[in-house]
């Protein structure tokens, strides 16, 4: 203020790193508050879904990415001991560029039919088929440990330089291995509790390919163990495998696998 008042000048306090991350928190927030609202008053309630926003034309194929991308980072950032001052500046950045062009977007359609019509144009166009299965690596009486085996199947044109698959693990289910993977957050469906891992794929897959992309001789690999405890956990309560597959040009394939498939306990 005594500079403003003697010489006209005015310093602009600088953000620190807490202030940027801070910054990061709110846009995430109002970027989840934004697509959340206009699901809503399309007639789509709850929280919100990447293939359902795509479908109204609140976000593009590019932007899925990226918000998946700046979820996981924003994530990482508040639960990091110390602020890494250039990624949160580039998350920061992401952010301020997403969430006008959210606010700004405009669902194509509103109501239940845009709902109903939504779910018949995902089924009837899907764009590409996910293949679940596992691999015996360890069985004895109390124990039994698999490796987790995903195929990629491109079904449509054109094909893709790149794709993403985020999965969301039971956590009742232990991970004994788990190499190449980012770890997400945590969500809770139904009252069970999962855990995200989200995987990126930067290879060009064509239509009729089928490509692995976890497993054994895999980049990516996933272990995991059924025991007693969860023998008996399942009987009560049935696990699934949740995932969502990002595409570079269509929109997000999503579905589950019953862990009754994937073990022989």
């Amino acid at each position: 203020m005594l500079l403003k008042n003697l010489f006209d000048v005015t310093i602009k306090p600088s953000i620190s790193e807490s202030d940027s991350l801070g910054k990061l928190i709110l846009n995430w927030n109002s970027i989840e508050h934004e697509i959340k609202e206009k699901l809503e008053n399309a007639g789509i309630s709850g929280t919100y879904k990447w293939e359902e926003a795509f479908s109204l034309g609140l976000v593009e194929p590019s932007d899925i990415q990226l918000l998946t991308e700046l979820r996981m980072a924003r994530n990482r950032l508040v639960h990091s001991e110390t602020i890494d001052k250039e990624d949160t500046k580039y998350w920061l950045e992401v952010s301020e560029k997403l969430l006008p062009k959210i606010k700004a977007a405009k669902p194509e359609l509103s109501g239940d039919h845009a709902k109903d019509q939504i779910e018949t144009s995902v089924e009837a166009t899907s764009p590409a088929e996910v293949i679940v299965t596992y691999k015996k690596l360890s069985i004895t009486s109390k124990i039994h440990i698999y490796a987790l085996e995903i195929s990629v199947k491109l079904l449509q044109t054109p094909d893709q330089d790149f794709f993403r698959i985020s999965f969301l693990w039971p956590a009742q289910i232990p991970i004994t291995k788990i190499v190449g993977f980012e770890e997400g957050e945590e969500q809770n469906i139904n009252g069970q509790l999962f855990k995200e891992y989200a995987l990126f794929v930067e290879k060009r897959l064509w239509p009729g390919q089928t490509m692995k992309i976890v497993g054994i001789k895999s980049t990516a690999i996933l272990e995991y163990e059924f025991n007693n405890n969860v023998y008996m956990n399942r009987r009560s309560t049935p696990f699934d495998l949740h995932y969502t597959l990002f595409l570079q040009s269509w929109q997000p394939v999503q579905g589950k696998v019953s862990f009754e498939s994937l073990n022989i306990f």
